[in-house]
């Protein structure tokens, strides 16, 4: 292992032990009842009294109650006595000693097992395993954008490594393994990220932690398959209405024609889960088309299938119910991990596009298969995620700079 790599794996390794421990903590306030009673008693002196408690930077709040089960809530209920933890452990010095011998009976253990899924290389998370962590969504949905975002920089320092490797002739297994696990575990914390209600919104781009690229999708369409590319889709639509302008700007200013297509890719997903913006947006993207397309010394195969496949989608969508059939391919299969969203389908339009309608409509744990259906050789091959890599990556396909007239 190269010293690049062996750095990467320990930035891997932070990003898990940070989210671990956040989960681990609501683990151990659901699991054991005596801990409940000490924060919150620590809190309110009224004996039923129920209080919200929060993590420092975790978005959602646990509401602790002298009767029943710990809930999760995305936002502060109205009137309820709140606090966050980070202040409430210098006022009570004592409680973080109580908190680490409930992690010590097992929370932090069982926290682990909940996360094994998602970074587990050698298979593809199920339907359940999802729902166990959607569970907890709310609570943690902070720290998995957080955690997204780390990986999102971890993948940026292993790549150039990598790709140099592979250009070589060289087969780096476990170098290949590391990214496709980061890359996967990324995809699969933004969705539990914007199934808990925290996502990248237009502020957040602009933020300390801001995305590297200019539109919230970009981050996984650039990874160019088809699953991953299904997050950047959901992660567009999440982002709300006012997302639409940034890829509107992302569109008119793209040079390569893989940016176009990120940026039409969202504006088509928010098009198809908001049939209220879908004149506009269509009606915008004919009228960048129309100017884009003129500014080129040539024509470009991908940046003209783009334009089409998106507004062929977005068209499709607005005829009458009757007349708007898409095929809906199983999202959960082997083939979406490995297949290339730009790439031409048998119709002629790009996969993406072809999809995408069934990618905004299912529900997220459709992205899921009911079980372990793809057995760790299946979903872990050195040489098919090479091929991906080379693929996403090649200079022809992301560096080509489209060539403006003079």
């Amino acid at each position: 292992m190269t010293p690049g790599i062996a750095n990467t794996c320990k930035l891997f390794e932070a990003v898990r032990r940070e989210l671990s421990g956040a989960l681990a903590l609501g683990v151990a306030l659901t699991s054991h009842r005596w801990l409940r009673e000490k924060v919150r008693t620590a809190v309110v002196a009224d004996a039923d009294a129920s209080v919200a408690l929060q993590l420092p930077d975790r978005g959602g709040w646990l509401v602790l109650d002298s009767q029943e089960p710990v809930r999760l809530e995305t936002v502060l209920p109205v009137g309820m006595p709140a606090v966050f933890l980070d202040r409430l452990l210098l006022l009570r010095q004592g409680l973080a000693d109580e908190i680490g011998l409930a992690l010590l009976g097992g929370s932090a253990d069982r926290a682990d097992r909940l996360l094994d899924p998602i970074y587990d290389v050698g298979v593809v998370m199920t339907r359940g395993q999802y729902h166990d962590l959607a569970e907890w969504a709310p609570y943690v949905s902070a720290a998995m954008f957080k955690a997204a975002i780390g990986l999102s920089a971890v993948l940026d320092d292993v790549r150039p490594e990598l790709l140099a490797r592979l250009r070589l002739g060289q087969h780096p297994v476990d170098a290949l393994r590391l990214y496709w696990s980061a890359a996967h575990a990324m995809a699969n914390m933004m969705i539990l990220a914007a199934r808990g209600g925290h996502v990248p919104l237009q502020h957040d781009l602009r933020s300390g932690i801001a995305w590297r690229e200019r539109t919230p999708s970009m981050t996984f369409t650039r990874e160019r398959t088809l699953w991953i590319s299904a997050v950047g889709a959901r992660v567009a639509v999440a982002s709300g209405t006012e997302i639409v302008d940034v890829y509107l700007s992302a569109l008119s200013a793209a040079l390569r024609p893989l940016a176009a297509f990120d940026a039409l890719f969202g504006l088509a997903s928010v098009a198809l889960a908001r049939p209220e913006e879908s004149r506009r947006i269509s009606t915008e993207i004919e009228l960048l088309m129309g100017i884009h397309l003129k500014q080129f010394t040539r024509s470009d195969p991908i940046l003209n299938a783009a334009y089409d496949s998106a507004l062929s989608v977005i068209r499709k969508a607005q005829a009458p119910a009757s007349e708007a059939r898409f095929l809906q391919p199983r999202l959960s299969s082997q083939r979406s991990f490995f297949l290339d969203p730009v790439a031409f389908s048998s119709n002629g339009r790009m996969n993406g596009f072809v999809a995408l309608p069934h990618i905004v409509a299912a529900a997220p744990e459709l992205l899921y298969p009911a079980r372990g259906l793809l057995p760790r050789r299946r979903f872990f091959s050195g040489a098919r995620v090479e091929r991906v890599l080379l693929n996403a990556w090649s200079e022809d396909q992301f560096g080509r700079q489209l060539e403006a007239k003079g």
